[in-house]
């Protein structure tokens, strides 16, 4: 029988070098114990209200790793963030992803999930 574990850790601090050796610790030791190695690699998913930090490309490309190609370019739309496809290289700081407006619930933290993935 093959037993699987997702291990998520919730970012505590900037420098997160820590909670990745934990990660990392944790898996071996998993491996270890006979438990197959885990589907997903450790993610380390940054805490609710952590503000947006980047290039207006960079949400760009959050959007589409969140949302695929047939629907990012929609709801960056709904979510009232149109300017950022003008002037792609500057830098942008937005209040925290769940506060975005005109996304569900679902869409949102679809964003942090992604962003996740891509930190």
């Amino acid at each position: 029988m093959t037993r699987y574990l997702h291990v998520i850790l919730i970012e505590t601090e900037k420098d997160n070098a820590d909670l990745v050796a934990i990660a990392e610790i944790i898996h071996a030791e998993l491996v270890q114990a006979g438990y197959a190695k885990p589907i997903v690699p450790p993610v380390i998913v940054p805490p609710l209200g952590t503000p947006f930090v980047g290039t207006r490309q960079s949400l760009i490309n959050l959007f589409f790793v969140a949302f695929g190609r047939d629907a990012y370019i929609a709801l960056i739309h709904r979510a009232g963030l149109d300017y950022i496809f003008e002037a792609r290289q500057l830098r942008l700081e937005l209040p925290a992803l769940e506060d975005l407006p005109g996304l569900t619930r679902a869409e949102k933290e679809s964003l942090i999930r992604a962003l996740a993935v891509e930190k």
